[in-house]
């Protein structure tokens, strides 16, 4: 586990506060405006029943397409990594809200983050989560942060690391959505499997082949996790389970059953020989809260159904015969990773409600976290 870092309040000059503060008042409006579009679009998705609703058996899946929109707009706001998440932005105009919310949003938001360094909406999402927490004692107690742009952004920089540091020759993105990685970070060389339901594969390569980026190094699998041994079909569609192999599996484990996660990590641990995996849990307080599951089922026919303990963050890799590498915070990686205000206190960060783990098989050399 990383160690942990330096508070993220920092003590500015009396200048720089006074700048920050009336930065902070002018954009008020500003963020009272993309709060009423954020309510319109909630509003949209919970009364008209939209596609997304409806689950990943009837069209793409409405997570990944928000995941997709939040790094987008890291990217747009420019310090988030994901280039490449502008190609699938039509699939939130076409599937979640009308086009014009997301535009006047994205207006609204880039405003106020160059005149106060501040992204409108993490603050309220934030105090959203905490009233649909209430009564929680472990949701007062965690890092303060977001489950919106803060929280992707510190997910993808991380994930993005470790590929970085250390490219394999095999990288197997389990749930891969609309992930981009095999399409800006891939080595030259490096082959890739992408693991997903057949509806978002489809959307994704339909959108894909419009941009014109190649997919000839993808091996794209079809799998239900629910149902199917994952490395079995990866076997089918080519992996060497004795090559070194990256394992990205990034925002799945919590819509799965634990059954689902264990089978997932134990045929990791009983198949391949040189493979790490990286994935992230949700704690079993933020998973199993009523309010965040009506809102997932509501609204994306995706509700959290796996969470972990407080302090037992990598039990489910490690009693799946997997050795745990690191455990990492939200805490650490937003001192990492998010971008400051000129007061020197995050402009952004990721609820403490999730933690990030890696993890090798026994014979796999050891990784940098």
């Amino acid at each position: 586990v990383t160690q942990r870092q330096p508070s993220p309040m920092v003590r500015a000059s009396a200048h720089v506060r006074l700048l920050d503060v009336l930065g902070n008042l002018l954009t008020q409006p500003l963020r009272g405006l993309y709060l009423l579009g954020t309510l319109a679009i909630v509003a949209y998705r919970l009364t008209k029943r939209t596609q997304r609703g409806r689950g990943v058996a009837n069209g793409s899946s409405g997570t990944a397409a928000m995941v997709m929109w939040q790094r987008y707009r890291g990217a747009e706001l420019g310090f988030g990594p994901d280039t490449l998440a502008r190609i699938f932005v039509p699939v939130t105009h076409r599937n979640d809200a009308p086009w014009v919310f997301e535009k006047l949003q994205g207006v609204i938001q880039g405003l106020r983050w160059r005149i106060a360094r501040r992204i409108t909406m993490e603050e309220d999402m934030y105090w959203g989560i905490r009233c649909l927490l209430l009564g929680v004692p472990e949701a007062a107690k965690a890092f303060p942060g977001d489950m919106g742009i803060g929280f992707h952004h510190c997910r993808t920089s991380w994930l993005d690391s470790l590929l970085l540091d250390d490219p394999p020759p095999q990288l197997v993105i389990l749930g891969s959505g609309f992930d981009t990685r095999a399409y800006r970070l891939a080595s030259p060389g490096t082959r890739v499997w992408e693991v997903d339901v057949p509806t978002t594969q489809a959307e994704k390569c339909s959108m894909l082949q419009e941009a014109g980026v190649s997919t000839r190094h993808v091996t794209f699998v079809p799998v239900d996790f629910e149902t199917q041994d994952v490395i079995d079909e990866l076997i089918r569609a080519g992996l060497d389970p004795m090559a070194k192999t990256l394992i990205i599996w990034e925002g799945v484990t919590y819509y799965l059953s634990e059954q689902a996660v264990r089978s997932t990590l134990c045929s990791i641990a009983n198949r391949m020989q040189q493979a790490h995996v990286a994935f992230d849990v949700f704690y079993d307080w933020f998973a199993h809260s009523s309010g965040l599951r009506f809102i997932m089922r509501r609204g994306f026919g995706e509700p959290f159904r796996c969470g972990v303990p407080t302090g037992d963050e990598g039990r489910l890799a490690r009693e799946s015969g997997l050795q745990v590498l690191s455990v990492s915070t939200a805490e650490e990686l937003s001192l990492k990773y998010c971008p400051r205000r000129a007061d020197g206190n995050l402009s952004c960060s990721c609820f403490g409600a999730v933690a990030f783990v890696l993890a090798s098989t026994t014979k796999a050399t050891s990784k940098s976290s």
